[in-house]
């Protein structure tokens, strides 16, 4: 059978056609010779179908001849025929084959082969019920095995491919009613949801006949949420998504018998599909899996049943979506919402729904889903938000034209989604931005086929909304949607934009050009306009910005060379690259000359790595755009240039760096220049971006490649002084006054550290980059070349001392071997070898200089290693570093000169285990290394052991896959990681007794009490590494009565650490009941006190590592534990064994009160004990007698207090106890006082829901009311702010009306100086508390109150001064925090329940102060601030809604947005909102007269009747603050990087256009000032060029100029004379247009020019 030759597809074929012919169709009995003929001819079928090479035609003639014999086989009339076609052996070949080869093949035979499988299993079933054919039972058994096989491969993550096959093997079988779905849930409970099963085919051994019969009992209920879970979690392939839905389909089909078995289970109502809960559970848990799930499973449930699916829908929330009101709803009812009417939208639903339903789906037949989306755009939860703007924009067909709507939709929202903080938020909107995008052209392709002319359509289309309809009016919106898209991403990449917004528009734009959405077909894409953006970002301070900047740049360069529309640059010498010259021959040329003029010069300036970073990639893009010309050109002339000229410029600035390193840190560009040639280097097309060389040229360029390499190991010499001292942010200069120079140490040491970094990087590009060729040779690098390279990387890793200096370095010696051994050239080739000797003798060399951790030999080691993972060299490394860690100590050094190669080859050996990929060449060797780290312990020098200790934590990390957690319990040790690591490694037990047993540290009465320190701390470092193998991976069986043995006897070590240790460790061994025996057995008198306390420890660990599930035995073991009280604490003379005692009680009563599992305790012994030892304390006359200074009084009072707490008495015994309670902490405030912070502390272990109860609350009140001491103040305090704030606004604030007063105390207790307006505090936290609680009274003083009263208004405006300092840009962030919280109390005066938003002038502050929260830089500050702005801006709730829920739910961005929609509306009148927004927009911090406050001449009206002016700082000042350069080399970092200043000055400007308060005198002012402004921008534009990275670039002065054009806007865009003059609105529409004339000649900031263009362009339209 092995040597069977396969038929050829044909006469396969040909087999098949003759197979009615081969079978007798009415012979009874047949000729055994006939049988065995085809026996012989199935079992060659089977395989040629088994075979796992064929051609897809042969494998589908294979299965269909299979098929065809099969089934011509069971439909003979001759049984043995019959047998021979339907048996458990035949349909096992079957199942094997498609599950095998299915994957990939084509579908139609391999189907065919699962119904041939079917109509087998058919026959056999009803065969046994009446005949021999089958064995009794095998159908039944068969089935079994079918379904945990499948159920094996749909449990487990790795086999895909099989998975597939699986779960259609189990579709077609519940379809075709093969198998029962109750047998299905019964081995997925019994087997496949809690073991991946791997069958072998052919296997029964574990299958019986009660199995095959299994599907007579009932299934767990809970199992087909299990099963449902773990099938979806495939659709995260795109391929599994149809299968699945069918495949849940059918099992969902196959339930309705048992529909009521599972609804309880799943608190299901009768009416609603079984479906249901198991689909709304995985869209709760797996967001990311919701579009499958919508397009491919819903559609085909939802067609299930029909009634129950209306049902379904009628039940889904929409009434609350379709009003904007989701805050009611929980997550995976809006996600479920989503998904059913994207399934509706997009299948053929709609004809099997009601109509009652389709009225409200499809109101006035327009989709509903529109108008959810664009409510849930805006939600809070960012998996809502992505999910909406998904289903808006998705469609299953790439053509189908979008809603004008959905583009609406769109253009209004798609902003918020560019401030996404998460980055893979960020990723998502990209993903479904990339898809929109690829749909609109596809649209504008697809709807443009039957227009000749697309330029006429695209002129008729604008950025702004389509006034005119015609018949092109789909075509003209989609390309006016991405027109106006394409400049809405180039807003986003304006200087002062946040990382968010720049990150995205960049990824967007990347991705667009790659699929070529804007391309030079559309004439709104202006990419010279898109240049100088990105020349401007290419200084980013962002490197990830900077680098997706220079890949558009190149782009764009490589395709529009000669073609860019730039700027014309004229009266301007441009000799570019020094004396040579090379005068710019385009264009283009000159505007990245300027671009490079100014990088070069503050990279100078500064010497920061950003600059450095652009001055590098300028060069790269400058080298791009003359490689393009050349190639068109036939010419090189360029290309050598530059690379001539950065050479130059890099040995110019080495050889200042020799001279004066100082000096070379404050004026060369040495990092820009090796950036430079870096990116140059690194291209692929290096070698052919040259062009051709003339014969000198090519000397030139041998002798280049020559120089670059020595400037690469003259830049080493030039920093390695300060680079290889010991301390070198310590080195300090000789004689530094002399150079004047303003350059301190860590600025020289940050140069030297980066120029190591980039030169190494430098020789690093040439090594990986396989397509780089030394100008002027015809073949790649040679050995000279590695030689240099290698033995300069060898060099510094031999003398570098520091490892962030030899990070780099380590990186280029790896790629240097690497490369060398994939030379031909045998010299070549040994080179790693040689650099091993080198290493070797520097270990013996190096032996003296003991840096940590070996500085960079291991990385020599390691970069070697890596060349030559694999072999003899690789083993005899290790046997090498082994023999020299391992060597004797005295007969290779005197101990007194220092000399310690075994630290360097123990430091080796432990990067090489440390290093994963070089981790399965390293199995062998494992065991040895265990065994010399070990014996390294047992060494008397310190630097031995250390080293020891440390190459033995690699070893234990290798051991355990890189997790290092401990075992959780006892049963842990018996896992599989342990017996698979000490079967791996045997000797490992006996290393762990060989630590354990020779180093037992005596009790004192065996032991000598003298015993030095030095020799109780080096057995730490024996004991501690043995038990942490203990921690790690348990103990075999039959080592651990031994280690048990030794375990016990350090349990009474005199030191107390060792016996802390221990007992961790035996917790893990032993069991709970096992400890209290020995402590019963224990006698707490003399030296055994310390095995006692040892013991109680061993309890607390178990106690202290108890999960939730295992609080159950504590009932058990604290009674036991009870009988002990009176030892252990009442007559125990040793108060820490007495303390870790009540400790353990104490964490045991935790656990119990936190897992509800507390249960009656007044008749408790351990009770009537405690509450006898605290009576007895009430009753002392003796106050020192009664509480003494020990640590069992704390914790006595502890449990006491928990006990009080939550004990639950009899009626008759309720006045007792609240007596006790009630006098409990009074006396502890007056006599111990310092019992409180433990109960405090404790009391933060517990549960919220256990400790924010009405008892507690008073309890804490009482303690904050009281207390002198700051720290138990705050902690009190602290609790109290929770308690009251826990259950939302309204339930906080029911309760504390009984508590009031005291709460006014505690506010009151801090000293505020009102007259001064200044507040003092002790502390912050004590401010942020006492700012909290302000805002709790405040709410509750303020219900009903008229705002108009004293003493309210006194407080209000207190605590309205405290939010505005807390919330400002330079606070903690815990007082932002605080001032947050503050508000979510006071939000329910702003919006009381049920009413609608308060509009009162004294809340203007408020409001705005909120509205500086949501750009606050924390993310979760923002999150706070918007559900404040929901609660305020939902709509009145009715009655019957829960209190204090919002029913809105803003995102951060669009709650700014909507509440500044409202102060706009509701403050509209207001001068304070006016004076506040004009403040706001020309950046004045405080508005002023010479007279007063600005509030006196607010009014028209002047009863002084005297002018008053508004002192607005001059522009021209203004500017020149702006345009000062900060030229340090470590930039102090934003406060706020998340806010943007000019969308806050345009949000700014328009609640200025809209207000109806507008002052006469302001706006006079402010008129000359914005006059001004535009003639100094005019000035300096006219006297100075700007073009890219120019100074309107600069952030600040870019905000400036966007200020002065937005107020500009406000005096041309309206014809009111109260704002501002006639003739100096025209003075202004002129400036307008003399800054747009000069700005366009000068390359002013094309930003500024397209603002000024578009207000232009609406004033002329106004006419």
């Amino acid at each position: 059978m092995e040597h069977m030759a396969l038929l050829s597809k044909d006469d396969l074929r040909n087999l098949s056609r003759n197979f009615s012919n081969m079978f007798p169709k009415h012979e009874v009995h047949l000729d055994e010779n006939i049988l065995r003929g085809l026996d012989f001819l199935l079992q060659k079928l089977f395989k040629i179908a088994e075979e796992p090479i064929l051609s897809d035609p042969h494998r589908a003639a294979a299965c269909n001849t299979l098929c065809g014999f099969v089934e011509q086989g069971i439909s003979s009339s001759n049984l043995t025929l019959q047998k021979r076609c339907s048996n458990i052996t035949i349909w096992d070949r079957i199942l094997n084959i498609y599950l095998e080869r299915s994957n990939g093949a084509k579908p139609k035979p391999m189907r065919q082969l699962l119904l041939t499988l079917v109509k087998s299993l058919k026959h056999g079933s009803s065969a046994s019920e009446g005949t021999e054919v089958c064995n009794d039972g095998l159908v039944g058994v068969f089935k079994t095995k079918v379904v945990c096989t499948c159920l094996a491969l749909i449990c487990s993550n790795g086999d895909v491919s099989r998975a597939k096959s699986a779960m259609q093997v189990l579709e077609m079988f519940l379809k075709k009613n093969i198998i029962d779905i109750l047998l299905v849930l019964h081995e997925f409970h019994s087997r496949g949801c809690d073991h991946n099963i791997s069958l072998e085919l052919g296997s029964y051994k574990h299958l019986n006949r009660s199995s095959a019969s299994s599907s007579k009992t009932e299934p767990q209920p809970n199992c087909i949420e299990k099963m449902v879970d773990q099938t979806l979690r495939w659709i995260q392939y795109p391929d599994f998504g149809p299968i699945i839905g069918r495949l849940l389909k059918a099992v969902f089909g196959s339930l309705h018998e048992w529909d009521s078995h599972f609804r309880p289970t799943l608190s299901l109502s009768p009416a609603l599909p079984l479906w249901v809960a198991p689909v709304r559970q995985i869209i709760l848990d797996i967001p990311e899996l919701m579009e499958g799930i919508g397009y491919h499973v819903l559609p085909d449930l939802l067609q299930l049943n029909p009634v129950k699916s209306t049902n379904f829908v009628e039940s889904l929330p929409l009434l609350d979506l379709q009003q904007g009101t989701p805050g009611f709803l929980k997550e995976a009812d809006i996600r479920l919402c989503l998904l059913v009417l994207d399934s509706i939208e997009e299948s053929k639903m709609k004809d099997l729904l009601s109509e009652t339903v389709l009225g409200t789906l499809y109101p006035d037949g327009h989709s509903t889903l529109q108008d959810i989306c664009s409510t849930l755009i805006v939600h809070r939860s960012t998996s809502i938000r992505i999910a909406a703007l998904s289903a808006l924009l998705y469609s299953a067909s790439s053509t189908k034209p979008l809603d004008q709507n959905v583009l609406n939709i769109f253009r209004q929202k798609i902003h918020f989604f560019h401030v996404e903080a998460d980055p893979k938020t960020r990723g998502d909107v990209v993903s479904i931005i990339r898809k929109h995008l690829s749909r609109l052209q596809n649209v504008i392709s697809h709807l443009s086929k039957q227009k000749a002319d697309l330029e006429t359509i695209i002129s008729l289309s604008t950025v702004d909304a389509i006034k005119e309809k015609n018949d092109d009016e789909n075509l003209v919106i989609h390309i006016s949607s991405l027109k106006w898209y394409y400049a809405f991403l180039l807003e986003e990449l304006r200087p002062t934009a946040s990382y968010q917004r720049h990150i995205t528009a960049l990824k967007i734009l990347q991705i667009s050009r790659q699929s070529s959405v804007f391309t030079e077909a559309h004439t709104f894409v202006d990419d010279a306009y898109l240049v100088r953006l990105l020349l401007d970002l290419i200084a980013d301070s962002f490197d990830d910005v900077r680098g997706i900047a220079a890949m558009l740049l190149r782009q764009i360069l490589s395709s529009k060379s000669l073609s860019l529309n730039l700027p014309q640059v004229d009266g301007i010498p441009l000799v570019l690259f020094g004396k040579k010259g090379y005068t710019a021959s385009n264009m283009t040329q000159k505007y990245l000359s300027v671009a490079l003029s100014k990088v070069e010069i503050m990279t100078c300036r500064t010497g920061r790595a950003d600059w450095a970073d652009a001055v590098g990639r300028t060069y790269d893009l400058m080298y791009e755009h003359c490689t393009n010309i050349e190639r068109l050109m036939s010419g090189s002339e360029c290309t050598v240039i530059i690379l001539e000229h950065l050479l130059s410029a890099l040995e110019h600035d080495i050889k200042i760096a020799q001279g004066n390193l100082r000096l070379a840190t404050s004026t060369a560009s040495m990092h820009g220049n090796l950036i430079a040639l870096r990116c140059i280097v690194s291209r692929p097309d290096v070698a052919s971006s040259i062009g051709e060389l003339t014969y000198n040229e090519k000397e030139w360029g041998r002798e280049w490649h020559n120089r670059l390499l020595d400037n690469c190991g003259q830049t080493w010499k030039a920093v390695n002084d300060i680079l290889c001292f010991d301390s070198p942010e310590g080195h300090v200069p000789e004689n530094p006054e002399n150079d004047r120079l303003d350059v301190e140490t860590k600025d020289t040491l940050s140069f030297s550290w980066r120029a190591l970094k980039e030169s190494s990087l430098l020789m690093h590009a040439i090594l990986i980059n396989h397509g780089y060729r030394p100008p002027g040779r015809d073949r790649d690098l040679a050995y000279e070349d590695f030689l240099r390279i290698g033995n300069l990387e060898l060099e510094k890793l031999a003398e570098l001392r520091h490892r962030g200096a030899f990070s780099t370095v380590s990186q280029t010696f790896a790629a240097c071997c690497a490369r060398c051994l994939e030379s031909d050239d045998l010299s070549t080739n040994s080179l790693p070898k040689h650099w091993y000797q080198e290493t070797l003798s520097c270990i013996q060399q190096k032996a003296a200089a003991l840096t940590r951790r070996s500085a960079g030999l291991p990385a020599m080691i390691i970069g070697i290693l890596a060349a030559l993972p694999v072999g003899d060299f690789f083993t005899n490394v290790i046997f090498d570093l082994q023999a020299i860690a391992d060597a004797p100590i005295e007969s290779v050094f005197n101990v007194g000169e220092g000399r310690m190669p075994q630290v360097h080859a123990l430091n080796c050996l432990k990067d090489i285990f440390t290093s994963t990929y070089l981790g399965p060449a390293t199995e062998p060797h494992i065991n040895v290394t265990l065994e010399i780290a070990v014996g390294c312990l047992e060494s008397d020098i310190w630097a031995i052991r250390n080293c020891g200790l440390m190459l033995l934590n690699a070893l234990l990390s290798r051991l355990s896959g890189g997790n290092n957690s401990h075992l959780a319990s006892r049963n842990s040790g018996r896992s599989h990681l342990s017996k698979h690591v000490y079967d791996k490694n045997p000797n490992l037990p006996d290393l762990i007794l060989r630590l354990l047993g020779q180093n037992v540290v005596h009790p004192i009465p065996n032991g000598n009490p003298n015993t030095p320190l030095s020799a109780t701390l080096r057995s730490f470092q024996v004991l501690f590494p043995a038990m942490e193998i203990i921690k790690q991976f348990g103990i075999p069986p039959d080592h651990e009565a031994v280690v048990v043995k030794i375990l016990k006897k350090q349990l009474s070590s005199p030191i107390w650490a060792l016996r802390e240790k221990t007992a961790e460790v035996l917790s893990l061994l032993t069991d709970e009941q096992a400890v209290i025996r020995d402590i019963q057995n224990t006698s707490p008198h003399g030296w055994r006190q310390n095995e006692l306390h040892g013991q109680l420890l061993c309890l607390k660990s178990m106690v202290l590592r108890t999960n939730n599930a295992e609080t159950s035995h504590y009932e058990s073991i604290l009674p036991l534990l009870t009988t002990q009280f009176g030892r252990l604490v009442g007559s125990n003379p040793c108060p820490f064994t007495a303390a870790t005692y009540l400790d353990i009680v104490n964490h045991m009563l935790l656990a119990l009160m936190n897992y509800k599992k507390l249960t009656i305790w007044h008749d408790n012994e351990l009770f009537h004990e405690l509450r006898k030892k605290w009576r007895q304390t009430l009753d002392s006359s003796d106050e020192e007698e009664s509480l003494r200074n020990k640590p069992t009084d704390d914790l006595l009072i502890r449990a006491l207090y928990l006990l009080l707490r939550f004990v639950r008495p009899d009626e008759d015994q309720m006045q007792v106890y609240c007596v006790e309670e009630y006098n409990f902490l009074p006396y502890l405030m007056r006599r111990n006082h310092a019992a409180l912070p433990l109960i405090l502390a404790h009391e933060e272990e517990l549960d919220l829901d256990v400790r924010m109860t009405e008892e507690a609350l008073k309890d804490y009140i009482l303690i904050s009311r009281y207390s002198s001491d700051p720290r138990i103040y705050s902690k009190a305090t602290k609790q109290v702010v929770a308690s009251l704030s826990l259950s939302g606004c309204e339930e906080g604030l029911r309760n504390l009306k009984p508590y009031h007063s005291p709460l006014a105390d505690i506010v009151n207790s801090l000293d505020w100086n009102h007259g001064e307006a200044s507040i003092q505090i002790p502390n912050m936290e004590t401010m942020n508390l006492i700012l909290q609680l302000r805002g709790i009274l405040l709410a509750e003083d303020g219900k009903g109150i008229s705002s108009n009263e004293l003493t309210w208004n006194r407080k209000f405006d207190i605590w309205k001064t405290m939010l505005q300092f807390a919330g400002c840009e330079g606070s903690d962030i815990s007082t932002r925090m605080a001032a947050v919280s503050s508000l979510q109390t006071f939000q329910m005066i702003l919006r009381q329940s049920g009413s609608e938003p308060s509009s009162s002038p004294s809340f203007l502050s408020i409001y705005i102060c909120l509205y500086d929260i949501l750009v606050d830089d924390d993310e979760e500050i923002r999150d706070h601030a918007a559900l404040i702005v929901s609660w305020i801006l939902s709509p009145p709730e009715p009655s019957d809604h829960q209190p204090a829920t919002s029913s809105c739910s803003f995102s951060p961005p669009a709650a700014k947005l909507n509440l500044l929609a409202f102060i706009c509306t509701s403050y509209s009148h207001s001068e304070e909102l006016y004076l506040e927004a004009l403040r706001r927009l020309t950046s004045t911090e405080e508005l002023k007269n010479s007279s007063g406050p600005t509030a006196n001449y607010l009014y028209s009206d002047n009863p002084s009747n005297e002018r008053p002016t508004l002192h607005l700082e001059p522009v021209e000042s203004m500017l020149s603050h702006a345009r000062k350069e900060d030229n340090a080399l470590f930039v102090e970092e934003k406060q706020n990087l998340y806010v943007d200043p000019v969308a806050e000055m345009e949000h700014w400007a328009n609640v200025l256009a809209a207000a109806n308060a507008m002052c006469p005198f302001l706006a006079t002012c402010l008129q000359s000032w914005v006059s001004s402004g535009l003639a100094v921008l005019i000035e300096t534009a006219d006297s100075e060029f700007d073009g890219p990275l120019g100074w309107s670039s600069k952030p600040s002065v870019f905000t400036l100029g966007m200020q002065v054009i937005l107020a500009a806007q406000l005096f041309v865009m309206t014809g009111d004379d109260e704002f501002g003059t006639a003739d100096g609105r025209g003075e202004i529409r002129m400036l307008l247009g003399r800054l747009l004339e000069v700005g366009r000649r000068i390359g002013l900031h094309g930003l500024w020019l397209r603002r000024i263009e578009r207000v232009i362009g609406e004033v002329s339209s106004m006419g």
